[in-house]
């Protein structure tokens, strides 16, 4: 079985999760080992991010531009559903209709609410299952323009989605579907040396169960730390007793850091870094390999 390195942000967005993760794939793949790249959970708005509609009308696919960078960093050797097997979009709430009031903080429920399109992609031995699904309610809440885009996307991708509700929704973001994740993330710890797992925002893991990673690469703007997996993971039983995955930068500071290393500025994030940014982390990845 593969290792699996766990990237997480220490900031909820843009913390420069999806560069890191990409360039340690393309980086250990060019010094010949094998490595893929594992998003679970790909999830944006829309609005702001005309890529998500062009990439899903002409892929006929639900596509996630962060998922989309992993796929890309190891060179498209597997389905894109392998490397990210769920999606959800997200629309915005029409303020007009609500008297210019926005929504309060986002949580499960709220992003429930106005999550529109989603996929959920299962890996069996010899082929992929998807499903795509839209949030008929959902789009009673969006502004007129936002609806039109989402119902071109639906019209696009195939399978057609399942017409769902808010409910569907929920469970979806709470994990319920979990085990269809989870029979990719399987296939690519069958066939690969290393697999990258990049997280969710701040989200300390993505997945509840079935993850054990032997290291954790945290992520912040010009700065990486790196964890010990287990010391990672100990911690995240100390900080998530009630039930509640708490944020990866609480993990980070209980279980510390083994090294942290500086990050510069990147003009164009394809690009990447390289192994002259990079080559502590990929030792530490090829030490843990030898043992």
């Amino acid at each position: 079985m593969g290792l699996t390195v766990l990237v997480v942000g220490a900031r909820g967005e843009d913390s420069g999760k999806t560069v890191v993760a990409a360039s340690l794939v393309s980086t250990l793949r060019t010094g010949g080992y094998r490595a893929a790249g594992f998003k679970p959970y790909a999830a944006g708005r829309l609005w702001g991010s005309p890529g998500i509609y062009r990439e899903t009308v002409s892929r006929h696919l639900l596509v996630g531009m962060d998922a989309l960078m992993l796929w890309e960093s190891m060179d498209q050797e597997l389905s894109l559903e392998h490397v990210n097997p769920g999606a959800l979009v997200l629309g915005e709430f029409d303020v007009a209709r609500n008297r210019w009031r926005g929504p309060a903080l986002m949580g499960v429920d709220e992003m429930s609410r106005i999550g529109v399109l989603g996929r959920i992609s299962s890996c069996q031995e010899s082929r992929v299952e998807t499903l795509h699904f839209i949030n008929i309610e959902a789009l009673k809440r969006l502004p007129s323009g936002l609806e039109e885009a989402f119902t071109d996307m639906a019209v696009a991708v195939k399978p057609y989605p399942l017409k769902v509700g808010d409910e569907f929704v929920s469970r979806f973001v709470r994990g319920e579907y979990e085990d269809q994740i989870l029979s990719c993330y399987g296939r690519l710890l069958e066939g690969y040396e290393v697999v990258l797992v990049e997280s969710n925002h701040d989200v300390a893991v993505p997945l509840r169960k079935g993850l054990y990673p032997g290291l954790v690469v945290a992520v912040a703007p010009g700065r990486i730390g790196v964890v010990d997996g287990d010391r990672y993971v100990k911690a995240l039983g100390l900080l998530g007793g009630s039930g509640v995955v708490p944020n990866a930068s609480e993990v980070v500071s209980l279980a510390g850091t083994m090294f942290d290393l500086g990050l510069p500025y990147l003009e164009d994030p394809y690009r990447g870094y390289g192994i002259d940014i990079l080559s502590p982390v990929i030792e530490q990845i090829a030490k843990l390999l030898r043992q």
